[in-house]
């Protein structure tokens, strides 16, 4: 799936396997499984459940700057002219995001947000957040607005040179319960300059 797309794949219904895809320069983020209302009057998809994305490359994408992530499970509310943003409770369920490699995305690599039982295991981000991050988005990985995800076993790989703008992996813990972390390696303390 290469350049000239909105999004990659845009995933709005239950029951699925998003394997071993190559997605490169996306104007949009890459890989969303989610459901949303768009500027209040259309709903889009069905909430997703059990979906497993897996062994996918997401290279280059979100080159118009868009939330949430290259790589999103949540859902939400779009508003025409405003900010995507999460709504405060599950869209998407039993979500497992394993063994995908995202890479020069500018700003985040994975989020998770509205959303119940996800899991992200073994994920490679390569060069991620390499622009000042929208407020409430800070980290490669972020979490908010959602309960019972468990991030184990990711590994972030900085080139040489490349300074993120990330606090590596983050929870809102003001809007997350049950979130567990563990295991992940190369995702440090804050690395960006003050904002």
């Amino acid at each position: 799936i290469r350049t000239g797309l909105c999004h990659g794949l845009y995933v709005c219904m239950p029951n699925g396997l998003i394997e071993d895809n190559e997605i490169v320069g996306t104007a949009y983020p890459a890989l969303v499984v989610h459901s949303l209302l768009r500027w209040g009057r259309w709903p889009m998809g069905h909430p997703p459940a059990n979906v497993i994305v897996r062994n996918n490359t997401i290279r280059n994408c979100n080159t118009a700057l868009r939330r949430p992530a290259d790589l999103f499970v949540g859902g939400g509310y779009d508003p025409q002219g405003g900010v995507y943003r999460p709504v405060d409770y599950p869209v998407a369920q039993n979500v497992i995001v394993e063994n995908n490699t995202i890479e020069g995305s500018p700003w985040q690599g994975i989020a998770a947000w509205s959303c119940r039982n996800v899991l992200i295991t073994g994920n490679q981000l390569r060069n991620t957040n390499r622009l000042p991050s929208p407020k409430g988005q800070d980290g490669s990985i972020f979490v908010r607005d959602a309960e019972k995800v468990h991030i184990s076993g990711n590994e972030r790989r900085l080139g040489a040179g490349f300074t993120p703008n990330d606090a590596g992996i983050s929870i809102d813990a003001g809007s997350t319960r049950d979130v567990a972390k563990d295991r992940n390696s190369g995702f440090g303390a804050p690395h960006a300059a003050p904002r």
